[in-house]
Formats: structure tokens, sequence, C-alpha cells
């Protein structure tokens, strides 16, 4: 197995893995009953269907309150692993697509241009000298 494929399938399940983590519902308990927090990258807060006008009393309030504390310390755990692995997954990806351009770099003998505003950037040993 080449460094490139490796790389690449390396980026990919953690990728996956990480959306896999990330979009997985999560659920608590709450007093005799359990809410449901949605994902880690699609977060429900109970707060947000709270009804005051069947809740004269707030006590229900307070339970949503609670279940969105409770929500947020079980997201938390799950969200940042789900953003790690996102993140090295790109790393992953992109050390991939590195990896196969200088390899076809090399097998081409193509020399590397590196371009600033359109024009070709000169060599180090040339950025004094004049080009025509």
């Amino acid at each position: 197995m080449t460094t490139t494929r490796a790389l690449s399938l390396a980026g990919s399940a953690a990728l996956i893995l990480a959306f896999a983590i990330g979009f997985w519902p999560i659920h608590v308990n709450v007093g005799l009953g359990t809410a449901d927090c949605g994902t880690a990258f699609r977060p429900v807060d109970a707060t947000d269907s709270y009804d005051v006008l069947s809740d004269p009393t707030g006590a229900g309030l307070t339970a949503a309150g609670l279940a969105d504390d409770r929500c947020e310390a079980a997201r938390s755990g799950p969200g940042y692993i789900a953003r790690a692995g996102v993140a090295g997954g790109l790393v992953l990806l992109i050390a991939a697509a590195v990896q196969r351009r200088r390899r076809e770099q090399a097998e081409t003998g193509e020399e590397r241009v590196t371009t600033v505003l359109g024009r070709p950037w000169p060599a180090r040993g040339n950025r004094g000298k004049a080009e025509e």
C-alpha cells in the first residue's frame, strides 16, 4: 500500500467516524423521563420547545433548564471528539494530496513554479536578476 493511499484511507475513515459520532443521537434522564438532546452537531434545547401558557407555575421551565444543562454536558464529549476527528481527517486528506502531487512531479520531472499575482516567482538564486 502506498503512502498516498494509506493517508487517504486514514483520512476518509477519520471523517466517517467523526460524522458518525457527531450525528449520533444523545438522550439523558431528567427526573422520571428522558430528554432528547439532539446530536453533537445538531443540538436540541428543551427550553426552545417550552410553552409558557401551558405551565403557569413555572415548574416545567425548571425541568427544561435542568435538561438543557445535562444535555450540554452530555454533548460536550462527543462534540469535541467529532470536531477533532473532522480536523484530523482533513489534515490527512490534504497530506495525501500533497504526497500525490510531489510524486507526480518527481515522475514527470516537472519543476515546481510558484506564482505571485499570476506571474512566476523567480527561484531563490535568481531573485536579483531580471527575467526576459
